[in-house]
């Protein structure tokens, strides 16, 4: 494995985390965003 090539491993799992990261904050905001306007 070059180096090279394990850059972009650590590239791509840093992606991969950002994008779980991006993700759940989005289902989050969605899940209570009712509840902030008077909803249940």
């Amino acid at each position: 494995m070059t180096k090279f090539e394990s850059q972009e491993m650590e590239n791509l799992e840093i992606a991969g985390v950002e994008y779980q990261r991006a993700t759940l904050s989005v289902y989050t905001v969605r899940a209570r965003g009712p509840e902030k306007r008077g909803y249940k």
